[in-house]
């Protein structure tokens, strides 16, 4: 563990890092290597000495340069008694974070746990008081898998159960952004912001600073900031805001009858959001806002039960056909019925948009209802197939939609089923690095134990073996479970051998889908001849047949739960070499191949081992031209056979990569709307 508990010790650190060498770009992480302090008045391009210190009236600037990628600007006192900074650190090691916010800034006292590891991006775009630190560090934590405890005299990373944090700065690239809101309560943006922010992007809320931390990957955290800016606008100040997601009815049936509401006029504002079947309800007060989400409760209810409407339902992975087919024989509805029988399966529908029983028009995101199509006999639904008064499912592939004909209850279960099918695919990168290792005396015995209980001076964090693996009889697998990159991986082999690297893909591949990777020759081999039986026929027929060599990787993830991915791997490295068996007119293909599926986590790195192979080639020394006379030549010279003996590593690295365009859909269409939020007067705010 890392323990401060005095600044002196700290300040000893800090020089240390400034003797050590700077590390290259593109590495694991950028550590704090060195401390510059300096002074900055106003735009001075020459500050004075670092040893100086100046005073500007209330204010006193200082700026602290770390000598790497993370680099941090301290502005130290705006106005009296306070201090605000602003921090732009680049993958920096969470260890150096804590060390120059709890032990430079703060002069806090703190003990980190051994398994606290990894690297983040902080970047404040105001700066921030002291009181915001603390929240900042606690988001660092979370995104590495720890929790920041704080008993007020002593500050504790602490590891999550569940496993260490190491490994998990390497997955993906972790931002942290605190955002200051100048108008709007941070806890009400929060509630507007999680539902899209789904699982992608951490909100936390700072009440002393009225600010929201985020943590995320960056392009993620991009367009929740933007929102987050675009509902903190000075035309919503001392307001309160909810956003309302409706599961039966329309938005804007919705706004037209909230209007009909008495003393509902000039009280509360509705901004729709389509894409969400949502409203952001805008109130003076409390009070009026929880009013105007009961009567928004109360109106968006389904219909009568024996009224059927017809459905729409939008699919985001587009295999409409195969939802259909799924959901109609889960529900017992037949087959679903094809775009062909639309017109004959549907009954044709009434101008009325209610039903009998006083209800109003159904939907539901993200299927909506399309019109009222009339009462069932008695209520009963029929399960008899297409045709009739019973429920219908119709996928139509060309605008990809379902198209449902059914009661609200059917609905309801239609909706949920299709839901929990319909989900958008993931897509998985791919880093592969394809290595042939020689080995010497310190690998004689192979990388296996090398890695297990070889005693050569082999630097490499700690992994855990996942033991044999796949179908490779002579290979094995190692799951290394911390921050090991291919290129450490790399660097750490060449240190005691010859290392080649034959080929280095990257592949972005859909989830369940197969990518393919060659590079190579299309080699002839001969599979058979034959000769024609006429006399005068001397012919010989050759049947050809290309084969392909070279380096040729197939993978096929499948992403589960909990981030893990199923992996699907064929990797072959092949060469040819004459053939010296047999007679046989054709070329040898030596191939080395290794075939597996394994159960890995997203951003962990699997080596696959193994697969030897031995060489052997002839070296003459001595005088030219006499060491190859007849009979006198072995005096002027020698042969040496030399045998060589290479294993094939192959690393792997699976990614998961996530995206949040609805988050970028929303912002579009709630900017020009808020916009329009000047005042909370009478009348929707609509585009």
């Amino acid at each position: 563990m890392t323990i401060k508990l005095d600044k002196f010790i700290l300040v000893a650190c800090l020089a240390l890092w400034g003797c050590s060498t700077p590390a290259e770009p593109g590495g694991a992480h950028n550590s704090v290597l060195e401390v510059k302090s300096s002074l900055a008045a106003g735009g001075n391009p020459n500050p004075p000495a670092p040893s100086a210190t100046r005073v500007f009236g209330s204010q006193e600037l200082r700026s602290f340069e770390f000598q790497s990628e993370a680099k941090s600007a301290l502005d130290d006192k705006n106005g009296e008694n306070e201090q605000l900074y602003t921090l732009d650190l680049v993958q920096i090691d969470i260890r150096d974070l804590v060390a120059l916010i709890l032990g430079e800034i703060l002069d806090r006292n703190y003990i980190i746990d051994q398994n606290v590891a990894g690297a983040v991006t902080i970047h404040t775009s105001t700066r921030v008081r002291r009181d915001a630190l603390i929240p900042i560090l606690k988001a660092a934590a979370a995104s590495q898998n720890a929790e920041l405890v704080d008993d007020g005299q002593l500050v504790r990373f602490i590891a999550r159960e569940g496993g260490s944090s190491i490994g998990l700065g390497g997955a993906r690239q972790i931002d942290i952004m605190p955002v200051t809101l100048n108008h709007v309560s941070a806890n009400q943006i929060r509630t507007v912001l999680l539902p899209l922010a789904k699982d992608l992007v951490e909100i936390a809320v700072d009440e002393n600073s009225n600010s929201l931390v985020l943590s995320g990957a960056p392009r993620h955290m991009s367009r929740i900031l933007d929102l987050a800016k675009t509902l903190d606008a000075d035309s919503l100040a001392g307001t309160t805001m909810k956003l309302l997601v409706l599961s039966h009815a329309d938005i804007n049936q919705i706004m037209e009858e909230i209007a009909q509401v008495p003393g509902m006029i000039g009280t509360t504002r509705l901004v729709p959001i389509d894409r969400m079947n949502a409203l952001l309800a805008v109130a003076k007060s409390p009070e009026e806002l929880e009013r105007t989400e009961a009567w928004v409760k109360a109106l968006d209810q389904a219909g009568g039960k024996n009224y059927r409407n017809v459905y729409s339902y939008h699919s985001q992975s587009g295999k409409v056909e195969d939802l259909a087919a799924i959901a109609s024989t889960v529900l017992g509805l037949g087959p679903a019925a094809s775009p062909a029988q639309r017109e004959t399966a549907l009954p044709n529908q009434p101008p009325a948009d209610t039903d009998t029983e006083g209800g109003f028009l159904q939907f539901n995101e993200p299927g909506n209802a399309v019109g009222g199509i009339g009462p069932t006999e008695r209520g009963e639904r029929s399960n008899q197939g297409t045709g009739g008064n019973a429920a219908q499912i119709v996928p139509d592939a060309s605008s990809g939609q379902i198209i449902v004909y059914a009661t609200s209850n059917e609905w309801q279960q239609i909706s949920s089923v299709l839901k929990q099918l319909d989900q958008m695919p993931h897509q998985v990168m791919i880093e592969a690095t394809i290595l042939e290792v020689s080995l010497n005396d310190s690998l004689r015995y192979g990388l296996q134990f090398l890695f297990t209980e070889g005693n050569a001076s082999f630097s490499l964090p700690a992994f855990a073996s996942s033991g044999l693996s796949g179908n490779s009889a002579e290979g094995f697998s190692f799951t290394f479970d911390n921050n090991s990159s291919a290129r450490s991986i790399i660097d750490a082999l060449s240190s005691v051998t010859e290392v080649k690297v034959i080929s280095s893909p990257r592949l972005m591949v859909l989830n369940n889908e197969t990518a393919t990777l060659q590079i190579g020759d299309q080699v002839p081999v001969s599979l058979q001849s034959a000769v024609p039986i006429e006399a005068n026929d001397n012919r010989i027929i050759n049947s050809i047949e290309f084969r392909d060599t070279g380096v040729i990787f197939r993978v096929t993830p499948r992403v589960g739960s909990a981030d893990s991915i199923l992996i699907d791997v064929d990797q072959e490295v092949s060469d040819v070499a004459p053939t010296t068996t047999s007679n046989i007119d054709s070329p040898t293909i030596r191939q080395r191949r290794v075939s597996s599926k394994l159960l890995v986590q997203n951003g962990e790195t699997i080596a696959f081992a193994g697969l030897t192979r031995n060489s052997s080639s002839k070296s003459k020394n001595g005088i030219p031209v006499a060491r190859d006379l007849p009979v006198i030549g072995p005096l002027f010279g020698s042969t040496e056979n030399i045998q060589s003996t290479s294993e094939l590593l192959v690393l792997l690295t699976p990614r998961i990569v996530k995206n949040l365009d609805d988050a970028k859909a929303v912002t579009d269409a709630l900017r020009s709307k808020i916009r329009a939020l000047d005042t909370l007067g009478n009348g929707d705010a609509t585009e």
